[in-house]
């Protein structure tokens, strides 16, 4: 069944143009409007159950799927909250911001950027808060408990870093602290990256953590055997600048014409094109591009 994800469409905006960005924000701000009552109840009432929280996902039509999907995504809600922030739109904004506050998503166990159990709190989705309440305090200029709910996610996030989860010392998602939320100092990027390269890192791509049982054929093949994401490569350029990395992603991609999800045995999985790693390999031909241009004098 197709759906609407919000967090894959909060990717894919990062990659395009300005006229078809302003296309994810009006589908994220409809979104909203079409929920309005469902967020200002539980920006009052904390949910009790977990299809009470705003969902991840929708049908074109922008109506929840009433499934059960880890619907507790709180990566997902902070990013449609920067976006809508950035956009000046203060009305819808706020109603998010109140809904974080009262759910108090600073503490609040969620499946995370992978869509897993069990629920824990995670350093991944602790840095999509921050970056998505930071925007709505830059753009707003509002302080109190804006300030508190920030503080509050950024202890936890120290807490917990250099580790995604309690349980989960290396993965994959921690990579986004780095880019595009740039939410941890010099430090802990270099911890970060470090892990990723020693223990993730593989002939095409990244596992996503060790013992991942996701392959895009639904069967797992064992430790050791796990799927190599190939958005590991234009994301690890993006946050290094390291040539190499973007070798290794235009290497890949001229070989299949896309991205694919990820590699298996050495084979691309059933996901051929995965929109999230297309994005993150536009975003890095851009950088790729400015910084040649620098180097050969030319104004950009």
């Amino acid at each position: 069944m197709t759906a609407y994800w919000l967090r894959d469409n909060y990717w894919i905006s990062l990659g395009l143009p300005e006229h078809s960005r302003s296309k994810v924000i009006v589908a994220f701000q409809k979104i909203v409007d079409n929920h309005r009552k469902k967020l200002e109840y539980h920006a009052e009432v904390k949910p009790t159950e977990e299809w009470m929280f705003f969902h991840p996902r929708y049908n074109f039509d922008l109506q929840e799927f009433r499934e059960k999907w880890g619907w507790i995504q709180l990566d997902a809600a902070s990013n449609v909250l920067e976006l809508v922030s950035e956009e000046r739109d203060y009305e819808r904004s706020r109603l998010l911001l109140d809904y974080l506050r009262c759910i108090e998503a600073w503490r609040c166990p969620d499946y995370g950027i992978w869509e897993e159990g069990p629920r824990q709190l995670r350093s991944s989705t602790l840095g999509s808060i921050i970056r998505g309440v930071s925007a709505y305090k830059r753009i707003f200029n509002e302080d109190g408990y804006v300030d508190a709910l920030i503080e509050s996610a950024q202890d936890n996030l120290h807490r917990l870093l250099p580790r995604e989860t309690e349980t989960r010392e290396v993965d994959l998602a921690l990579l986004f602290l780095l880019y595009p939320k740039q939410v941890v100092d010099d430090r802990a990027r270099d911890e970060i990256l470090d892990r990723a390269k020693t223990e993730l890192e593989g002939t095409f791509g990244a596992k996503r953590y060790k013992g991942d049982k996701w392959d895009g054929l639904y069967h797992s093949l064992g430790e050791g055997n796990e799927m190599e994401w190939s958005m590991y490569w234009p994301l690890v350029y993006l946050i290094t600048g390291d040539e190499s990395y973007f070798r290794k992603a235009v290497e890949l991609r001229k070989g299949f014409g896309t991205l694919p999800e990820g590699f298996v045995e050495g084979k691309p999985n059933v996901n051929r094109t995965f929109l999230m790693a297309e994005s993150l390999y536009n975003q890095a031909v851009s950088r790729h591009t400015s910084r040649a241009s620098i180097r050969n004098g030319v104004l950009v």
